[in-house]
């Protein structure tokens, strides 16, 4: 799955009002969200994807 799409779905699920588990639960309402978040982080932190075009023209 593309870097971005990871990203992009997981802070649309971050904005999004509905959750998998409701954010009036204390505590665990906000674990969801903290696991998008550190989706988010592993997609930003981990090395650069490279494309079939790139690896080609490397050679």
């Amino acid at each position: 799955m593309p870097r971005w799409l990871i990203i992009v779905l997981s802070v649309l699920y971050i904005l999004s009002p509905l959750d998998l588990v409701p954010d009036v639960i204390p505590v665990i309402g906000w674990l969801d969200d903290v696991g998008a978040l550190g989706l988010i982080v592993s997609a930003l932190s981990g090395p650069e994807e490279s494309s079939a075009a790139e690896e080609s023209s490397a050679d």
